[in-house]
């Protein structure tokens, strides 16, 4: 239900913010976050649901988003052990 709020958010009011076509990207900031907070596999298995998603709403070339966060859902979960955890709960 939450990601469907972020991305409902993401296409509705994230194309005001948009500056020369570069905008924000929401799906993928929730991706890194996951990843920092969980490790490498929980990251890179949300990534790729999250991105699957995003390639499901758009209707783009299939696979591409969930590629990319799957990559970067891993990579922030390879540095996840250098964040301090305590802080967020």
């Amino acid at each position: 239900l939450f990601v469907l709020v972020v991305y409902a958010f993401q296409s509705a009011f994230m194309p005001l913010v948009y500056f020369y076509g570069i905008g924000p990207d929401l799906i993928l900031l929730m991706t890194s976050s996951i990843g920092f907070l969980n490790g490498k596999k929980v990251g890179s298995f949300a990534g790729f649901l999250l991105g699957l998603f995003e390639d499901l709403a758009t209707g783009t070339f299939f696979g591409l988003n969930a590629f990319t966060k799957l990559i970067v859902g891993y990579v922030c979960g390879v540095f996840s052990t250098r964040v301090l955890k305590d802080s967020f709960g």
